[in-house]
């Protein structure tokens, strides 16, 4: 079995909080809530994984931002471990877009390679 070097730290990590509710401590996303995540300027973009705890049924697009403005689905929530590779698109900008009738999301990572 040959040795192979572990794999190079992701370029971007980020660990947003649940948005809180006060009777309920979380809530479902509203119409046109999104969660973002800049990318500083454009780049190509090889993947966007994505990681939920257990259980968790969040319902949202994975989309990038093109350098004409325009969010370009490229994958969609899938469990606890999603990971799309958009095929190298250039991005400046990654959101999950949530979908009616999503459950109250719980975004443990979201990481651009």
């Amino acid at each position: 079995m040959a040795d192979h070097p572990p794999p190079p730290d992701p370029p971007c990590v980020r660990r947003p909080t649940a948005t809180s509710a006060p009777s309920s401590g979380r809530r479902a996303p509203e119409a046109g809530e999104a969660l973002g995540l800049g990318l500083g300027s454009a780049r190509s973009v090889g993947s966007v994984t994505v990681l939920q705890p257990a259980g968790s049924d969040a319902l949202a697009d994975i989309q990038l931002r093109g350098t004409d403005g325009t969010w370009r689905t490229v994958g969609a929530l899938d469990g606890p471990y999603t990971r799309v590779n958009p095929a190298g698109r250039t991005a400046d900008a990654v959101r999950l877009a949530w979908r009616a009738g999503s459950a109250a999301p719980q975004i443990a990572e979201l990481v651009v390679g």
